[in-house]
C-alpha cells in the first residue's frame, strides 16, 4: 500500500470514531505531538529488542496495545506502519523478526478494531458495509504481509467469517447485513494473498537466479534490497486454495440462510429451563435446519457452532441427550480442525482442537477428549 494511503487512513479514521464526535477532534488526537513520540520510541525499542524470545519484547508489546486503547486501536495501527517505513534503513537490517512483530502488531489492533465494529451490528446502526469492511481487511493484510505472516493472513477471513455466521445465527432481524459482509471478508484478503504470493514468488526466483550468477537475471533495486523471509510457496498455494474452497462453502452457506425462513426462538442468554416448551422446540427446528445448511455447504466449522448452541440448550432439559448432541459438536470441531492442519493453518486448528477439547470434557467423552488433546501437542 503507498505511503498516500497510509497517510489518508490517518486524517480519515475509522467509522465508528465519527459517531458522536467531530472529525476534527480525531484528526487533532491523531496527530498529538506525545502520542507520536511515544510510539515513536516504543517501535524503535521494539525492533531493536535482542531476538524475538526477548524478555524486552513482551513489556513494549503490552506498552504499545495500551497505548491503543487510549487513542484508538486503528489510528494506532496506522500511525504504526507510517513510523515503520520511516525509520532509517539500518534500524531495520538484522532485526526482521522484531520488525514483522511490530507489523503484526498493527495487524492484531486492526483486527480488535474490526471485531468491535462487527460486534456492534447487533446492537446499533453501525455504517460498517462491505466496502470499509473491506478496507480493514486490506490494511490486516497489508500488515501480516509486510510481517511475514502469510499463514496468519490466511486465517483471519476464516476467524472475520466465523464470527460473521455465529452473530447471523441469532440476529434475525440483521442477518442480512452480517451474511451480506461474508464474501467481501474473504475475497478482499484472499486476492492480495494470492497477489502477494506471485510478487514474492517472483522475486525469490530472481534471488536464486542472482544466486547461480546467471546473466540473464534482471537487475532491479529490489535486488540490493535488505535481505527478507523467504516464503514457502507450496505450504502458500495449498492454504490458499482451502481459502478458495472455504468462500465457496460459505457462499453457499450465506445464500440458503437468507433463503431460510425460520427465526431463532431463545436467545443465547436465556435459560432453557425458564423458557416455553414449544418456544424451545421450535428454536431447535431452527437450529437443525441450519445444521441441513452447514453440512449441505460442507463447512464442518459453521456445523459444529450450530450444533453446540443445540446441545447446549438441550442439556439443560435432558443432560444425556444434550451430552450426546455436544459430543457431536466437538467431533466437527475435530474434523475442521485436521482439514486446516493438513493446510498448515497451525493457529486456528489449534483453535478448533481446543474447543472440541472443552466439548468432549463437558460430555463425559474422556477417550476423544485424550486424543484430541495429543493432537494439541502437535507442532
Amino acid at each position: 500500500m503507498s505511503m498516500i494511503k497510509r497517510i489518508s487512513d490517518i486524517l480519515t479514521p475509522p467509522p465508528f470514531r465519527r459517531h458522536g464526535k467531530s472529525d476534527e477532534h480525531w484528526r487533532t488526537l491523531d496527530y498529538e505531538e506525545d502520542f507520536n513520540k511515544q510510539l515513536r520510541s516504543l517501535l524503535k525499542r521494539l525492533i531493536t529488542a535482542r531476538g524475538a524470545d526477548s524478555q524486552e519484547l513482551a513489556p513494549l508489546v503490552a506498552q504499545i496495545r495500551r497505548l491503543g486503547g487510549e487513542k484508538g486501536l486503528y489510528t494506532t495501527a496506522a500511525r504504526m506502519r507510517i513510523q515503520l517505513e520511516s525509520l532509517p534503513q539500518h534500524l531495520k537490517e538484522g532485526t526482521p523478526c522484531c520488525t514483522d512483530q511490530a507489523y503484526r502488531l498493527a495487524a492484531d489492533l486492526i483486527l480488535q478494531q474490526l471485531l468491535k465494529e462487527i460486534d456492534a451490528i447487533k446492537t446499533t446502526d453501525s455504517p460498517l458495509g462491505p466496502h470499509i469492511l473491506t478496507n480493514y481487511c486490506t490494511d490486516l493484510t497489508d500488515c501480516l504481509i509486510d510481517g511475514n505472516d502469510v499463514k496468519r493472513a490466511i486465517e483471519i477471513p476464516i476467524i472475520i467469517t466465523d464470527r460473521l455466521l455465529w452473530l447471523a445465527m441469532s440476529a434475525s432481524e440483521r442477518k442480512e447485513v452480517f451474511l451480506g459482509l461474508v464474501e467481501p471478508a474473504i475475497q478482499s484478503p484472499r486476492e492480495l494473498i494470492e497477489y502477494s504470493a506471485e510478487q514474492r514468488l517472483e522475486k525469490q526466483q530472481r534471488q536464486q537466479a542472482l544466486q547461480r550468477g546467471e546473466k540473464e537475471a534482471p537487475q532491479t533495486q529490489e535486488t540490493t534490497a535488505a535481505p527478507y523471509q523467504t516464503w514457502d510457496m507450496r505450504g502458500v498455494e495449498a492454504a490458499l486454495s482451502y481459502l478458495h474452497r472455504f468462500q465457496d462453502c460459505c457462499v453457499t452457506i450465506r445464500d440458503a440462510f437468507l433463503r431460510f425462513d425460520r427465526v431463532p426462538c431463545v436467545s443465547k442468554d436465556e435459560p432453557a429451563d425458564q423458557v416455553e416448551p414449544s418456544r424451545v422446540s421450535k428454536h431447535l427446528e431452527y437450529l437443525k435446519g441450519l445444521q441441513s445448511i452447514a453440512a449441505s455447504a460442507g463447512y464442518s466449522g459453521f456445523l459444529a457452532m450450530v450444533t453446540e448452541e443445540a446441545g447446549t440448550l438441550m442439556i439443560q432439559l435432558d443432560l444425556e441427550k444434550g451430552r450426546a448432541i455436544l459430543r457431536t459438536a466437538a467431533h466437527s470441531y475435530e474434523t475442521q480442525g485436521d482439514k486446516e492442519r493438513e493446510v498448515t493453518l497451525g493457529n486456528i486448528a489449534k483453535t478448533r482442537y481446543k474447543k472440541a477439547h472443552q466439548l468432549y470434557i463437558k460430555s463425559q467423552d474422556q477417550v476423544s477428549a485424550a486424543s484430541v488433546n495429543a493432537k494439541l501437542a502437535l507442532p
